[in-house]
């Protein structure tokens, strides 16, 4: 599924041109064009500040990528790997690769080139071009002719918006939330002389934002890193004839 995709017909509720409309109405500029524009601004600082936080709707994968000489592009912009499998052309899973970033790679692991033969067998990858559109490459890396399978799992970005029918591809929850933020950023410039308003936007735009971020908790790095097992397994040591399973 794209970031962004162009829709033709009616507006949308996640199209740019509607959200530009909806945060313009806070100070009654829902009908000028250079208030909408300013807002089209506000909506994107938005989406960059949100992009600082991963979420699961923002995973993508596996995605296959067909990777000629040991390095290709990503699909999309990415933020942070998560998986990467190496699998035949049907797309059947051959080997997990593990990530390993590139420096430690030089220091450790790079011990030469291979110029001839088909090349060992990639064991690690590593990636390039964080926040923008990225590049994979394999370690170590395959002959110049050699093509290798991947299935990739990874977290997107959320794209700028641009054009009218561009469409914020969000959950509904974050589309509020950035709505809001952009609101209050409105109002802070647009309507500077009265504090009371942006400060209480602020707020409301707050709580948006915590909402949605206690509905996004299975990311792994939310997760505590031990646990425990259900109490009916998780027995001691002078239980008898009961196993002892460890959390």
């Amino acid at each position: 599924m794209p970031i962004v995709a162009s829709s033709a017909g009616r507006a949308r509720p996640n199209q740019f041109s509607s959200l530009q409309t909806r945060v313009a109405q806070i100070v009654g500029g829902q009908n000028d064009s250079t208030i909408k524009a300013s807002c089209g601004e506000y909506i994107n600082d938005a989406i960059d500040e949100f992009n600082t936080r991963l979420y699961e709707c923002n995973k993508l994968g596996p995605t296959a990528i067909t990777v000629t000489g040991g390095s290709a592009d990503l699909p999309t912009q990415f933020y942070k790997e998560e998986e990467c499998q190496v699998v035949d052309s049907a797309g059947n899973k051959l080997r997990e690769i593990s990530y390993i970033d590139w420096t430690e790679y030089q220091k450790v692991f790079n011990f030469g080139s291979y110029s001839s033969g088909p090349g060992p067998a990639p064991q690690y990858y590593t990636l390039f071009n964080t926040h923008l559109t990225g590049q994979i490459k394999l370690l170590p890396a395959p002959a110049a002719t050699a093509t290798t399978y991947l299935k990739i799992t990874y977290y997107k970005r959320f794209d700028q918006l641009a054009s009218e029918s561009d469409i914020l591809d969000a959950p509904r929850e974050l589309q509020l939330a950035i709505i809001l933020k952009a609101q209050a950023t409105a109002l802070r410039i647009l309507r500077s002389g009265e504090p009371q308003l942006y400060t209480q936007a602020d707020a409301i735009a707050e709580r948006a934002w915590m909402r949605f971020a206690m509905i996004d908790r299975r990311h792994p790095d939310m997760k505590p890193r031990f646990r425990l097992a259900p109490l009916t397994t998780n027995r001691g040591p002078f239980d008898g004839d009961i196993t002892y399973v460890r959390g």
